[in-house]
């Protein structure tokens, strides 16, 4: 991304939020080009800067003056929905241009839009779903012509039937009175980040929980052993002690993989020192402007994935990451029981729940927590629902 670009996304993200919206936009690259929804409509930016909204074909009305590029961009979903209310009077005018999209989001491989309608430009067979990003476009294709063997015989149209399925089950299960009271007392956890040990606790709760949930339950279950592990009490210790007390205190409480992590915890520790002492490091993680900036900081201490990366901050409800799955042992579950497989594609995998979170009427933290809390219910409403 270059700084030109990198500064536009900033302006922009600063001309939004003070429209009220507090969402930070995920910036996606593409062949040079910036992708990134304003509005839940696609918005380009080019490597000099060209600001572009492919879904929409003009930025001025008609008798109207024409609005600047940035100026259209801040107001991309309200050129949309003048554009789709247009379009709805006369469908077949809509459908004869050559320029813009029915759809008001687009791929930043296929550069064909996906939504609810079908688009003759395009000629998008699956409404709602994109194409899967993270392929190359020769294996992409292969896949969706179910025409290999050394990939899933997935169709783009197999996806979309899983994903409107995933959706009425989450939507359903949503509605069920315990299962709100649960994501509703959740989000409450949005105080653990006001913690000023919060960046320390986290990752040992990420460590402790890596794997399996027994050695969380065994560490934070214990007092005694908690408290031996929180970042004050270990600042008393030599370099040596403290490696040891870790590994005493993870194998005790039944952590998986106790000497590895007690490692990485160790090092861990070390950087926040250098980086001037849990205080220092709150403020320079959520200092971070955008979600993706957040991420990378996080992915800089060991032990810390995609997955844990955004479940740290998914863990107190924080806003930038509403839209976020962490993708870990449940959701794969979910995903084989739709017959899907991403193979090692985090962010794909990612967007279909999301995808299919949009069509519920959720955000992506809600169908995660659900998935997490409620698997099972889960995966028997799908059996149900398959038959």
């Amino acid at each position: 991304m270059t700084d030109t670009q990198s500064e536009i996304i900033k302006r922009l993200q600063y001309a939004w939020s003070k429209r009220g919206v507090t969402e930070t936009m995920r910036p996606t690259e593409s062949n040079g080009n910036v992708f990134l929804e304003v509005g839940g409509v696609t918005v380009t930016i080019s490597p000099d800067g060209r600001i572009d909204l492919p879904a929409v074909r003009s930025f001025a009305e008609t008798g109207q003056p024409k609005e600047t590029a940035f100026d259209a961009a801040i107001n991309a979903n309200e050129l949309w929905k003048k554009q789709r209310a247009r379009d709805d009077v006369n469908p077949l005018r809509a459908n004869n241009f050559t320029t813009g999209h029915l759809n008001p989001r687009v791929d930043p491989i296929t550069m064909r839009c996906f939504g609810d309608r079908r688009c003759p430009r395009c000629g998008n067979i699956n409404p709602h779903i994109k194409p899967q990003l993270n392929l190359s476009t020769a294996v992409r294709d292969r896949v969706v012509d179910q025409t290999t063997t050394d990939f899933p015989r997935l169709g783009i149209a197999d996806r979309q039937r899983a994903c409107e399925r995933l959706a009425a089950v989450a939507r359903n299960l949503a509605q069920r009175d315990s299962i709100k009271l649960k994501l509703e007392d959740l989000k409450k956890d949005e105080r653990d980040l006001e913690t000023p040990d919060f960046v320390w606790r986290a990752l040992v709760e990420s460590s402790s929980s890596w794997g399996n949930s027994r050695g969380y339950d065994g560490l934070f279950g214990n007092p005694k052993n908690c408290n031996r592990v929180m970042f004050e009490a270990l600042s008393c210790l030599s370099p040596a002690d403290r490696l040891r007390v870790l590994k005493e205190t993870l194998r005790t409480s039944k952590v998986r993989m106790s000497e590895k992590k007690a490692g990485y915890l160790a090092e861990n520790f070390k950087r926040i020192e250098a980086m001037g002492g849990l205080a220092a490091v709150k403020t320079e993680l959520l200092s971070n402007p955008t979600r993706e900036t957040k991420l990378a900081f996080l992915e800089r201490f060991k032990g810390v994935g995609p997955k844990y990366a955004r479940n740290i901050l998914m863990n107190v409800y924080h806003p930038d990451f509403r839209q976020s799955i962490a993708v870990d042992s449940r959701v794969q579950s979910i995903s084989e029981e739709l017959g899907l497989s991403f193979g090692r594609s985090y962010e794909d995998e990612e967007r279909f729940y999301l995808d299919a979170a949009a069509m519920a009427g959720l955000n992506g933290w809600e169908l995660d927590r659900l998935i997490y809390h409620f698997r099972d219910e889960v995966v028997e409403a799908l059996k149900i629902r398959c038959q």
